[in-house]
């Protein structure tokens, strides 16, 4: 309740008032904050980024454990505000919309996300950044397709790309009280560990081949690649002669994230997508 009296006078203070359409939800939960600082483990040698700065509850903690902080708010009052309470500190505030700019070099990635562009964020740092961990606050939903099995009702495009650049652990599922305010579902805190060893090499193609087969997710591969990417009989023989016999009567929803990185590689040999 501490956390959130403060918050709330703080942003009566500022003529403040949070933005559903930007998925502005604060953190008012220290539990939640001493969660997401244990799972980041974080030392004096690590940079750390934290989209979605706020009003610097996390930005607080993030300071006293890491090096630096580069603390992104899209909100002109709010980065103003952090730029006045962290003046002469390790933070460094970077007023900017994420999704507009090119990603700062980080260790780590550490945020309580906005709720409403979590998916393309997340999409970003993956292509982007070179961090090694990545702990980060999704609705529930969310993290469910990030961790979801192929087959399941969850498992999508996000499903696949996370898999097989990370290896995500869903840590812990707090009730939607611990912000305010209040979402609509409870949040869930997600651990995203960088493979040592991606799965796959190109991002991009793999990026678009997960987009458009998800876009046809419950028809079988072959008649998938055929709708989604406008293939003719000539150029769908070509990839289908390339990819395992298997693989072309499961359904999209069916196909592991090895098999669709698999698949993503033919497209790109055959040159169907460059």
């Amino acid at each position: 309740m501490y956390l959130q009296r403060i918050t709330r006078r703080i942003l009566e203070e500022l003529k403040i008032k949070p933005s559903r359409r930007r998925g502005q939800h604060f953190v008012v939960s220290e539990e939640l904050v001493e969660t997401m600082i244990a799972a980041a483990e974080l030392s004096q040698d690590d940079v750390v980024l934290e989209i979605g700065a706020g009003l610097g509850t996390l930005t607080e903690r993030l300071a006293e454990k890491a090096g630096k902080v580069l603390a992104v708010e899209v909100d002109r009052r709010m980065a103003r505000y952090l730029e006045e309470k962290f003046k002469g500190s390790n933070v460094e505030v970077i007023h900017a919309d994420i999704l507009k700019i090119p990603l700062p070099p980080a260790d780590k990635v550490v945020s309580n996300l906005p709720f409403s562009i979590s998916t393309p964020i997340t999409i970003k740092l993956l292509k982007e950044s070179a961090f090694r961990r990545a702990v980060l606050t999704y609705q529930k939903e969310v993290a469910l397709r990030i961790a979801a099995l192929p087959g399941s009702r969850d498992y999508g495009r996000l499903s696949v790309l996370v898999q097989l650049l990370t290896e995500p652990k869903l840590l812990r599922v707090f009730p939607s009280h611990a912000f305010y305010p209040q979402p609509e579902v409870d949040v869930a805190v997600v651990c995203l560990d960088r493979r040592e060893r991606p799965l796959v090499n190109d991002v991009e193609i793999l990026e678009e081949t997960t987009q458009k087969l998800f876009s046809q997710r419950n028809r079988v591969l072959r008649k998938a690649l055929k709708i989604a990417l406008q293939l003719d009989e000539r150029s769908l023989t070509k990839v289908l002669q390339r990819i395992p016999r298997e693989f072309a009567m499961k359904r999209v929803y069916e196909l592991s994230p090895l098999e669709i990185a698999e698949i993503a590689s033919v497209l790109r040999t055959v040159g169907v997508l460059s």
